[in-house]
């Protein structure tokens, strides 16, 4: 059977708190039983889980998505925060993933 086209590009794993429980070891698992050929890690404000999550999807043979889901404010006043998510596509956009992850923390 050949791998399937559907990939999850934003998630988060038990290193976004408030956000998840879900065990990286359990969803890359349960993503190669489903032949899934990617995978997205989108933890919110941290980049904690990258070298495990990278390392479990490529040992099961899975392409591993680094992102990011960072929350924004425009005015100190807004009431809303809005949240975007950043997905890494070469090593400068992992740096400034990293950067980006310690200002939102600072």
């Amino acid at each position: 059977m050949g791998k399937n086209k559907y990939v999850h590009l934003r998630m988060h794993s038990e290193y976004s708190v408030n956000n998840s429980t879900i065990r990286l070891s359990d969803v890359v698992r349960s993503a190669a039983i489903d032949d899934q050929s990617a995978l997205g890690l989108t933890d919110l404000g941290n980049t904690f889980a990258y070298i495990k999550f990278y390392r479990l999807a490529r040992e099961s043979g899975i392409k591993p998505i680094l992102g990011i889901e960072l929350r924004l404010r425009m005015d100190s006043k807004a009431v809303r925060k809005s949240s975007d998510n950043f997905a890494v596509q070469k090593s400068i956009g992992l740096q400034k993933a990293l950067q980006n992850s310690i200002t939102w923390m600072a």
